[in-house]
């Protein structure tokens, strides 16, 4: 059992402060961290799962200022985020890449 350090956060046996942990959710960071915390992902999302999908966006290709304006373009016309995903780019990808750019776009279906 971990017991509550000098800083009030637990610290494990041998003494190290524990990690987050990959289960807590979304919406709990926020509460702590902001409301743009893991923007893009949904509330329910967990932390595992946006660490796994950032890291693995790690030098992925850039977005171009055409893509942006295509994005924006495509959101205006509510087309849903499966239709403006394209070869190069997921589902998860371009609605990141919106809530970024502060782009409000509609719910797949």
């Amino acid at each position: 059992m971990s017991k509550p350090g000098l800083d009030h956060r637990h610290r494990n046996k041998d003494g190290q402060i524990s990690g987050k942990h990959g289960n807590t959710l979304v919406r709990t960071l926020r509460k702590v961290y902001g409301q743009g915390f893991a923007a893009g992902y949904a509330e329910t999302a967990k932390l595992s799962e946006v660490m796994r999908e950032e890291i693995s966006g790690v030098g992925s290709i850039p977005w171009t200022s055409e893509e942006d304006k295509r994005l924006r373009a495509l959101a205006l016309s509510g087309i849903s985020v499966a239709a403006m995903a394209t070869q190069k780019r997921s589902t998860a990808a371009v609605r990141n890449r919106a809530a970024r750019l502060k782009i409000v776009v509609a719910k797949s279906k």
